[in-house]
C-alpha cells in the first residue's frame, strides 16, 4: 500500500494563497501473487531481484484502454463485458443564458452516460437563477477537455 499526496495550484491571490486545481491520480498494477499460466504450464513470468513476480503476462491486462474520449467527443466501445471509464469530470459548468433586459444563471454537471456502445458526458442541472439584471457574463466556464478512457472491468473485483 502507498500513500500518494498532490497538490496543484497556481496564479495567487493578493493574499499570496493559491488557488487550488483539481488533481487526478491512477494507480494501476498487473503484478500477481501467482502464475494464471493454467493447465498448460506455459506463460512468460518476470521476476524481480528477490524472485518475487513482477509481471505475469498471461494474466488479463486490465490497463489496456478499449476506447476514449472527452468533453466533446464520446467514446464508442467495443464488445465489452464491464466498462469501466476512468478519467476527469469537467466539475460544474456556469452558463449564462441572454434573455433582454438581463441574463439566467444555469449550474449544471457534467456525468458519464453509457448508452449502448458508447460513453459519453451528458449534462445534469444543479442549478438555475432567476432572471438577473445587467449583461451576462461570456460563454461558459468549462475549458479543459476533460479526457478519459474505458477499461474491461470484468477482472476487477
Amino acid at each position: 500500500m502507498y500513500t500518494i499526496g498532490a497538490y496543484c495550484g497556481g496564479n495567487p491571490d493578493y493574499a499570496g494563497f493559491d488557488q487550488q486545481y483539481a488533481v487526478d491520480i491512477w494507480a494501476f498494477s498487473t503484478i500477481s501473487a501467482a502464475s494464471s499460466r493454467g493447465s498448460s504450464g506455459f506463460g512468460l513470468l518476470l521476476r524481480n531481484s528477490n524472485g518475487a513476480i513482477a509481471h505475469d503476462f498471461a494474466a488479463p491486462n486490465i490497463t489496456f484502454p478499449v476506447a476514449a474520449g472527452n468533453v466533446s467527443s464520446a467514446a464508442h466501445l467495443p464488445a465489452t463485458g464491464r466498462p469501466v471509464a476512468i478519467g476527469n469530470s469537467p466539475y460544474y459548468d456556469v452558463d449564462y443564458i441572454d434573455r433582454e433586459p438581463g441574463y439566467i444563471k444555469v449550474d449544471s454537471r457534467q456525468f458519464l452516460l453509457r448508452e449502448n456502445d458508447r460513453v459519453a458526458y451528458s449534462t445534469g442541472l444543479m442549478f438555475m437563477s432567476g432572471l438577473m439584471s445587467g449583461n451576462p457574463p461570456e460563454g461558459s466556464t468549462v475549458s479543459d477537455p476533460s479526457p478519459f478512457f474505458v477499461i474491461d472491468g470484468q477482472f476487477l473485483p
